[in-house]
């Protein structure tokens, strides 16, 4: 799993090894919680985030940090948990 967060003016990425269904992921250059967090960094991965309130009007004030394959997988993370089919 790797996820995209803001450092100063950059965004970083940082990866793990998910072999369960949680995990821990310290993002070391961060100085502090970052302001936001994108849980699927270029879509790697094959799951759904699901954000909490708060982080998805972060993401959505900060899109435009997204590369435009993130933002497509944003809108996907947002249209599935409301029960939405991908058929």
């Amino acid at each position: 799993m790797c996820v995209r967060y803001p450092v100063g003016s950059d965004t970083l990425r940082a990866c793990t090894l998910m072999t369960s269904p949680s995990a821990s992921l310290d993002l070391a250059k961060s100085k502090g919680c970052p302001t936001w967090t994108y849980a699927n960094a270029e879509q790697t991965g094959y799951y759904v985030a699901l954000y909490q309130r708060e982080m998805l009007d972060s993401l959505l004030n900060h899109e435009k940090t997204l590369s435009l394959v993130e933002r497509v997988g944003l809108i996907g993370d947002i249209r599935l948990p409301s029960g939405e089919s991908t058929r």
